[in-house]
Order: C-alpha cells, then sequence, then structure tokens
C-alpha cells in the first residue's frame, strides 16, 4: 500500500478524477524541487534539469506500481542515483 502522506502519490490519485493532466500537476509542484535537488550534487544547471524531468517521468510509469512503497523516497533515490551516474560518466 502506498504512504498516504506521499505527496507525488497524492498528486496522482487526485489527478485521476479529474481533467487536468497529471504530469503538469507533478511537473508545476515538484520540477525545480527536485532540479535545485539535483544541483545539490551536480554543479550543471541544464543537466539537473532534465535529471529532474527524467526523474519525473519515470515516476509517472510507476505510480501506479505495487512495488513503490513511497514514491517521494523513491523519486530522490532516482534523481539522486542519476546524478552519481552522470558524475561517474564525466
Amino acid at each position: 500500500m502506498k504512504s498516504k502522506n506521499s505527496m507525488y502519490y497524492l498528486l496522482w490519485q487526485q489527478n485521476t478524477i479529474s481533467n487536468w493532466p497529471i504530469y503538469h500537476t507533478l511537473y508545476d509542484k515538484c520540477h525545480a524541487e527536485l532540479t535545485m535537488y539535483c544541483l545539490s550534487i551536480l554543479s550543471n544547471p541544464k543537466i539537473a534539469k532534465l535529471i529532474a524531468f527524467e526523474a519525473l517521468l519515470e515516476l509517472m510509469n510507476h505510480l501506479d506500481d505495487k512495488t513503490v512503497k513511497n514514491p517521494d523516497a523513491w523519486v530522490i533515490n532516482l534523481v539522486a542515483q542519476k546524478c552519481h551516474q552522470h558524475q561517474a560518466r564525466a
């Protein structure tokens, strides 16, 4: 069962019954925050924005997945992982 306190899950649940596409809501509410987190690891703003964008797209694909117990932690871990992968390649 998903955490009922998860911001991402609550946004997803709210948008399944509305006409506003969830991606826009997630992007509007979370992209800047995820980008700032990326920038705490990386120094490149363009890469940070791209990683945050990719993480939100991946989150969209997994919000219905019962294996994702805590979407908030999941997306933060994904962003950190992508940032560290980028650093390793650079």
